[in-house]
């Protein structure tokens, strides 16, 4: 028979833990720790090993994932068919966001590096959370829309940079 007690405060003391996790990830920096809870609420955790592939370029999107644990690469096949890897990740960042805006099939390919966990951040409940808590949703899809501005605007200053690299 378990200690309710005993129980109740390690609950307490993990979610305390998960939510000072969420807080550190950019996306949710700016949130209260109500909103931390909300969000955590429907974050869905996923496991994957090394070597493991967590989705690949033209599969369907409908989920973003935040590391937990672990290290995620991002890989593209280019036009002469070999994989071009942009990104390697870690714990606190976010990769597939896009999914959980539009409906387009992946862009990326992406593989765990190693042992890692993910909280999947899936489309059906953001557009949930705009029914329910509209104020939230929307202060989600702000912060999300400024960080990929942000991405964009880096991918534009390198590819700028090898253009005209090229050019020379």
């Amino acid at each position: 028979m378990s200690d309710t007690i005993w129980g109740n405060i390690f609950k307490k003391y993990t979610e305390k833990d998960e939510l000072s996790f969420l807080k550190s990830v950019a996306l949710f920096e700016d949130f209260s720790l109500i909103d931390l809870s909300k969000i955590h609420k429907i974050l869905h955790p996923r496991k994957y090993h090394l070597g493991e592939v967590v989705f690949k370029e033209q599969d369907p999107g409908h989920s973003m994932y935040i590391i937990k644990k672990g290290c995620v690469k991002i890989l593209c096949e280019a036009e002469d068919k070999r994989e071009r890897e942009l990104a390697i990740l870690e714990k606190g960042h976010f990769f597939g966001e896009m999914s959980v805006v539009d409906d387009v099939p992946r862009t990326a390919t992406a593989i765990a590096l190693d042992e890692t966990e993910l909280y999947g951040f899936l489309r059906a409940d953001l557009l949930n959370l705009i029914d329910r808590d509209p104020r939230l949703a929307s202060a989600i899809l702000l912060k999300l829309s400024l960080i990929v501005g942000t991405r964009l605007r880096e991918t534009n200053r390198r590819l700028n940079k090898y253009v005209l690299k090229e050019d020379d």
